[in-house]
């Protein structure tokens, strides 16, 4: 495996860019332009075991019930994800490998308080190249930080 090309590399930072930034801003609707239809999403801890939470297995086969799951249990926080740049393998000339460093907030929507969330962890990937553009064929995102609290202003 080798370095995936300078375009190819900033096309991928540039999707998982807006992969988070559409996150954040509850624009699943959009995300059909930066992963595939079948795509796999699976949320693990550190030994690679399927997180549940609120009795929600967070592992998605498709990107519809991604979506659907996140547009739901999302609309009443506000969110931020920050990522690194990026480890990336060119696997073919159409498959990439990619791993990037996240850290991420979550809060109560238009409160000062209640529930607060800081995170980090990894998102492990793979990007597909379909008809001339990259999308996510597989994530896999290994939580390695979590600290949830209730803040009383």
């Amino acid at each position: 495996m080798s370095i995936p090309p300078y375009e190819v590399a900033e096309t991928i930072r540039r999707n998982k860019a807006r992969y988070c930034h559409w996150s954040d801003t509850l624009r699943y609707d959009l995300f059909s332009r930066v992963a595939l239809p079948d795509a796999k999403f699976d949320f693990v801890d550190r030994e690679g075991q399927v997180l549940t939470m609120n009795g929600v297995v967070h592992s998605f086969p498709d990107l519809d019930s991604f979506c659907k799951h996140f547009t739901a249990a999302n609309t009443g926080i506000d969110a931020f994800h920050v990522i690194d740049p990026g480890a990336m393998e060119m696997v073919s000339e159409d498959e990439v490998k990619a791993v990037f460093g996240v850290t991420f907030g979550i809060g109560a929507r238009g409160s000062d308080d209640g529930l607060a969330i800081a995170g980090a962890g990894q998102y492990h990937e793979v990007w597909k190249k379909v008809e001339g553009e990259w999308f996510i064929a597989s994530l896999r995102m290994m939580r390695l930080h979590w600290k949830a609290q209730v803040i009383s202003a």
